[in-house]
């Protein structure tokens, strides 16, 4: 039998990911914030700020990337 190298999207996720940082550092150099503008209080606002949701994104982003990176795909390592 061949050896047949099967590609998980790793290539496009690696590449995506690269990318992603490259055109977003731009724009986060350039960008500067007005310390005094007003700002106004919500529940929406607290709740996005808050660290509980800061550990659920940080948890879902790095499933995530695990997944494209084909860390849940079968393969010998997993033994599946």
């Amino acid at each position: 039998m061949e050896n047949i190298r099967i590609s998980y999207g790793t290539d496009f996720a690696e590449s995506a990911a690269g990318l992603g940082m490259f055109a977003l550092t731009p724009y986060l150099a350039l960008t500067s914030y007005d310390s005094k503008a007003p700002t106004e209080s919500s529940a929406v606002s607290a709740l996005v700020g808050s660290r509980a949701f800061g550990i659920f994104q940080l948890a879902s982003t790095l499933v995530a990337y695990m997944y494209a990176f084909g860390l849940f795909a079968p393969n010998d390592i997993n033994g599946v």
